[in-house]
């Protein structure tokens, strides 16, 4: 089996600053290891390891290592319940905020719910909504973004998650998008729609 070097340990993080945010700083290189089979390729950037109590997840790193990144979110729960998972995408170092984001979404859950929204003027990608906040309550997912190095196309991204909802139902989520803006793409900001607990973000790239 091939080898490809990981950058794996956890990075520093900084300080959180008065919001409570993470700015993840620094990348640090470890050891070349074996990945299973079928995932060949796909090295840690970085891993933010366990977060609680933040405004928001900040990363501004890591983008220029590959032209495929995958962000994984593990177990995270909002502080207050019934809450979205959105990300926005920092174009050249500015955090986009206007409503540029296109994106389709279908949601089902296990009370045989099925809704599909297409939006064309979203402020966010939208991973998740209706995270509950009790016991067990939590969402896991993973986005995709693809042309983010090109400063003369479009960005586009697909996510898929997994949660358990306000309603104590299990809910699937997938969609998927684009940000149609010749800029490059350097960073996202990762947030619930009012604050977050607890999760861990982990970031990817591929050979």
């Amino acid at each position: 089996m091939a080898t490809f070097g990981q950058i794996g340990n956890p990075t520093n993080i900084s300080d959180q600053n008065s919001d409570g945010v993470f700015q993840l700083q620094e990348l640090q290189h470890g050891q070349a290891n074996d990945y299973a089979e079928g995932r060949k390729g796909r090295f840690l950037i970085l891993d933010t390891g366990s977060v609680g109590a933040v405004s928001d997840i900040t990363i501004q790193r890591g983008f220029e290592q590959s032209d495929i990144i995958e962000i994984e979110f593990i177990n995270m729960a909002p502080t207050v319940d019934n809450q979205d998972v959105q990300v926005q995408f920092f174009e050249a170092g500015v955090l986009e905020t206007a409503s540029v984001y296109d994106r389709a979404t279908n949601r089902m859950d296990s009370s045989n719910n099925n809704t599909f929204a297409i939006s064309s003027s979203a402020t966010s990608v939208l991973v998740a909504s209706g995270v509950g906040n009790n016991t067990y309550e939590c969402m896991c997912g993973l986005l995709t973004i693809f042309g983010h190095q090109s400063s003369t196309g479009a960005t586009q991204y697909m996510y898929k998650s997994v949660l358990l909802n306000a309603g104590g139902n299990v809910e699937s989520v997938f969609g998927g998008g684009e940000l149609p803006q010749a800029s490059v793409v350097d960073g996202v900001k990762i947030f619930f729609s009012n604050g977050q607990d607890e999760g861990r973000v982990k970031m990817f790239g591929y050979e």
